[in-house]
């Protein structure tokens, strides 16, 4: 019988994309004030709260659309990015860095300058 561990998965993947994240921005010399937005994968609230909190970014400069979409898989990312440039939140010249957690226990996260 298979048997998930939630306490355990939701402590590893807010670990695993706040310090993937935390590396993506420093790969991109963007410091704590430098990053506009943080656009994480869609899966769940506590999950993006609790990433904002462990990269002291407030949640006024996080990406959030699970209210509407739901967590749309590998789309979540994409199509919250998509949301907000069309709702002319995010601009050119935003930095931004997102981080998602998926399948497999597997994370990765990207930074770059809208």
């Amino acid at each position: 019988m298979l048997k998930m561990k939630g306490n355990e998965i939701f402590k590893i993947a807010v670990r695993a994309m706040a310090d993937s994240a935390q590396e993506a921005a420093d790969a991109a010399n963007f410091k704590p004030e430098d990053i506009d937005w943080v656009i994480p994968h869609q899966a769940n609230l506590r999950i993006i709260d609790a990433v904002a909190k462990r990269l002291k970014v407030p949640m006024e400069q996080v990406v959030m659309n699970i209210h509407q979409y739901a967590n749309t898989s590998a789309a979540t990312i994409p199509t919250a990015l998509d949301q907000y440039v069309r709702e002319g939140k995010i601009k050119r010249g935003d930095n931004i860095v997102s981080a998602a957690f998926g399948g497999g226990l597997t994370w990765g996260s990207m930074s770059f300058t809208f």
